[in-house]
């Protein structure tokens, strides 16, 4: 055990050492290293910045104590790094290192050895762990307690599967923008309780007939997420280059495979009840008629791949180049 008046003296490399983890946040990999030498996180960061908690810890400072190299710390937790560093590097298949967090799997953690689960950032597609077959959620999911299984979930298992298949296919961008669209039309029918039949039937296998539930259950979003993936393959798949009148066969098409794939008993219809509209006529006329309006939706594309150069030039400071810390973003 490492007693709080060692760590006044000079920085040396402490008795247990522990592996980051891929995308792992530091904070994340602090608590880890300071519960494997039973230290307090806070006095441990006090002990690499020299002064105050708020301060950057030094990658140097850091490969010291941890007993890990830099590179290998800059590589897995890339918040780390200076803007030279990340410039250098080949990051297109690494998830925004600026945005949330949320636990990896723990049966993933237990299987590599991890004491405490750490807190990685993850691509927007990794909700499902394939390998123990669970629904780990996203990043919104802060309070998420438990990971339901999906043994008997073939459904939610296979969405995933055609999720990242999507992805290969056509790219992090245009799958975003489209899930995003399929998030909102999705949601919104969720609220208003239409089109949910397979949510309803999901659901009761989770919890059973007399299901009642808290409305932050992780459930909820694992149930709502095959519709979610079908919609967002008919958003893909669908683009017209003008917008399609009521009555032509594009727009018919698209109806037949959606009541083949998504909503069985859909019916297309402009008009408003109670003043609100379809949200999937919504999504398909904001593409033509106002392009800004899916914002409000918020379901502007934001191609993934570009966190670098949007962040480059806003969140670092000082003669280092040290990250200096940013909001999150999802």
């Amino acid at each position: 055990m490492i007693l709080s008046a060692d760590l006044q003296a000079p920085l040396r490399r402490l008795p247990r050492t522990v592996v980051p983890a891929a995308d792992e946040s530091l904070d994340s990999y602090l608590r880890r290293l300071a519960h494997a030498n039973r230290l307090n996180p806070d006095e441990l960061r006090r002990w690499l910045t020299g002064n105050r908690k708020s301060d950057p810890v030094a990658v140097a400072s850091l490969a010291a104590v941890s007993g890990r190299p830099a590179a290998s710390l800059r590589w897995a937790m890339l918040e780390l790094c200076s803007r030279d560093d990340l410039a250098s590097m080949r990051l297109r298949t690494r998830p925004d290192p600026f945005g949330p967090t949320r636990p990896e799997c723990r049966l993933c953690s237990l299987a590599r050895g991890h004491e405490v689960a750490p807190h990685c950032r993850h691509l927007h597609e990794h909700v499902v762990c394939l390998r123990h077959q669970r629904w780990i959620g996203s990043a919104r999911d802060q309070t998420m307690r438990t990971k339901p299984s999906l043994r008997q979930h073939p459904e939610i298992l296979s969405a995933n599967v055609q999720h990242r298949r999507l992805i290969r296919r056509h790219g992090r961008h245009s799958v975003i923008s489209a899930f995003r669209e399929a998030t909102y039309i999705g949601r919104s029918w969720h609220q208003r309780q239409e089109h949910d039949d397979s949510y309803r039937e999901l659901m009761e296998r989770f919890h059973g007939a007399d299901w009642m539930i808290s409305t932050v259950d992780p459930t909820i979003p694992a149930a709502t997420y095959p519709q979610r993936v079908a919609l967002t393959m008919l958003l893909m798949k669908h683009r017209w280059p003008d917008k399609p009148a009521d009555e032509s066969p594009q727009l018919a098409a698209f109806i037949g495979e959606l009541r083949r794939t998504a909503a069985p008993n859909y019916e297309w219809s402009r008009r408003s009840y109670y003043r609100r509209r379809d949200p999937l006529v919504e999504v398909i006329d904001a593409r033509y008629d106002d392009p800004d309006v899916l914002g409000e939706f918020d379901i502007n594309p934001r191609n993934d791949t570009n966190w670098l150069e949007r962040h480059l030039t806003y969140h670092y400071a000082g003669s280092a180049g040290r990250f200096r810390g940013l909001p999150n973003i999802d």
